[in-house]
């Protein structure tokens, strides 16, 4: 019954959206966002919080986000984060990678195990397995993964059976091309392309979104009509170059790196021509035999052409985006 009035609001919210100017843009969006909520397992005006960067709200989003959303600043301190979720009380956190980390490691300096809402979504950066089972561990619940642009908006969400990504084809049109001058270890793999179906100021048509994934074309067992993305595999924008010009793209480092379960996080860093420093951070896991298997495998990215600097460490300093990136390329152009 507490639930009337939300869905109430929500109603009459989309009405006034309907009757703007630019109504055929904002119903859509309205909608999209609260299917994935539903696809998540949530009811439409389950309270929200999303952990993410700032940015500015709309007035039309205003009074929705009074009552079923909040957004806390992903920069603040972990323990502020927490407590702030905590207080809350929400039924769904959506954050990335990066801070779904900075969250367990502060429910495990207080509460040990703990679990702070229904739903965990991800999205924003790759998703690694060994951050999703800890998240699991300690937040007793798994991730449900999201995938989504600021240019297209949402792209897609993982159902239940966790089979990948079910594209929203009403929405976006995702397809994939090889990469030129990249070697896929992966069948299938290469480079999004997204077309737009509801922009009409800005038509993008077969955009190069920068990440790299792998379509597939069976049907999923929950039933849904969608077509699949199968794997997100990182960014193709950024590369490394030997010194003989050989082109190291970073989905292949993600691709090698992401199962190696003794790393809870790394990042590769090129900041002079043929040279590489690989910034990890090791778990109990991680000993000698591990430190030479990350030496060889780099070697061997690299083409035993590359000088290469192994450095442990948890600090990993966010860009102004607030966007983890795996592969930091500083070499001036």
């Amino acid at each position: 019954m507490k639930a009337k009035p939300l869905a109430v609001l929500v109603v009459v919210l989309l009405l006034i959206g309907c009757g703007r100017k630019d109504s055929e843009a904002v119903a859509p969006t309205w909608m999209s966002r609260y299917r994935s909520r539903v696809v998540s397992g949530c009811r439409p005006w389950a309270k929200r919080v999303d952990v993410q960067m700032p940015r500015p709200v709309l007035w039309w989003q205003r009074p929705a986000r009074r009552f079923s959303d909040i957004r806390v600043d992903k920069r603040l301190p972990a323990a502020e984060i927490v407590s702030r979720i905590r207080q809350y009380k929400p039924q769904l956190v959506s954050a990335w990678p990066s801070t779904w980390l900075q969250i367990c490691e502060e429910v495990e300096k207080t509460t040990g195990r703990e679990r702070l809402a229904g739903v965990y979504r991800n999205g924003g950066e790759d998703l690694r397995s060994s951050v999703e089972k800890r998240v699991e561990r300690v937040l007793l619940h798994g991730l449900t993964r999201y995938y989504g642009s600021w240019e297209a908006g949402s792209i897609g969400l993982e159902c239940a059976p966790r089979s990948g990504f079910h594209i929203y084809s009403d929405n976006v049109v995702v397809e994939t091309v090889p990469i030129e001058n990249s070697e896929c270890s992966v069948s299938g793999g290469g480079e999004i392309l997204i077309t737009a179906l509801r922009q009409k100021a800005m038509p993008l048509i077969r955009y190069r979104i920068g990440d790299f994934g792998v379509l597939s074309e069976r049907r999923c067992r929950c039933g849904s009509p969608f077509p699949i993305l199968e794997e997100l595999l990182g960014r193709t924008n950024d590369a490394v170059e030997t010194r003989s010009g050989l082109t190291v793209t970073g989905h292949e480092f993600y691709d090698v790196f992401r199962p190696l379960e003794y790393l809870d996080r790394f990042q590769f860093v090129q900041r002079t021509p043929g040279a590489i420093e690989a910034r990890i951070q090791p778990n109990d896991r991680f000993d000698a035999a591990a430190e030479e298997e990350v030496l060889q495998i780099l070697r061997r990215l690299t083409h035993d052409d590359m000088d290469i600097l192994l450095v442990q460490t948890d600090s990993f300093p966010l860009p102004r985006s607030g966007k983890f990136k795996l592969l930091v390329q500083e070499v001036p152009s």
